[in-house]
């Protein structure tokens, strides 16, 4: 049950830093955008 738990946490956090990622390339794409406009 401990690892179980674990591992679940483990699994979120890379989660949410791959999302925040994720959030940060698309932020760089939209200022790319507005630069060409």
């Amino acid at each position: 049950m401990m690892k179980d738990s674990r591992f679940g946490q483990k699994i979120t956090l890379d989660n949410v830093s791959y999302v925040l990622l994720k959030g940060m390339v698309i932020c760089k794409e939209v200022d790319k955008l507005d630069d060409t406009r």
